[in-house]
């Protein structure tokens, strides 16, 4: 009984954040930002925030934003590829979230957003490797400004998330928290 009611829990909120990050993606992809079209993600955080919750059950939101991604932002086939394997690389949050600085019920700031700029790195830099590897000349001055402001906006919302209770958590080890009445 128990499990059910978290995996119902599980997939509701999985569900919810995935339809905020793929809404809120594919106006700014199609509008823009205040009119100004940039690669502008909220969908990025949000992976992070639901690797950070529920682990590997977080998946199937990163390639939901893949594929959101894919069709919004169309370049051309090489720069899709290598942006779609660098969103996929955000996958080793499965593993970060094993860090101890992770573990707690309430995780400071800094942790999240150490974190969180590991992730954003290693994504960025497999892009550029990727784009390099594939003939696609873009230096890494253009590949570094085509990320920054996407970068300061995912920290300052990361900010924002971690200003609610109970939001940028570890589910297993809050829910646990709670069922033993801590």
């Amino acid at each position: 009984m128990i499990y059910l009611l978290l995996s119902r829990f599980r997939l509701i909120d999985i569900t919810v954040f995935t339809l905020i990050a793929v809404i809120i993606d594919i106006v700014i992809g199609v509008y823009g930002l205040f009119g100004i079209r940039l690669y502008i993600s909220v969908g990025i955080p949000i992976i992070f925030l639901l690797y950070l919750r529920w682990g590997k059950y977080a998946l199937l939101t990163n390639v939901i934003i893949i594929l959101v991604h894919f069709l919004v932002h169309y370049v051309n086939i090489y720069v899709m590829f290598t942006h779609s394997i660098g969103l996929f690389s955000l996958s080793i949050a499965i593993f970060l979230r094993r860090w101890r600085k992770l573990q707690k019920k309430n995780i400071e700031f800094q942790h999240i957003f150490f974190s969180f700029f590991i992730l954003y790195a290693v994504m960025f830099f497999i892009e550029w490797f990727l784009l390099m590897l594939l003939n696609q000349d873009i230096n890494i001055l253009v590949q570094l400004l085509n990320h920054s402001l996407n970068l300061v906006l995912s920290v300052l919302l990361l900010f924002f998330m971690s200003k609610q209770n109970d939001l940028l958590v570890n589910m297993n080890i809050y829910l646990q928290d709670s069922v033993k009445g801590e």
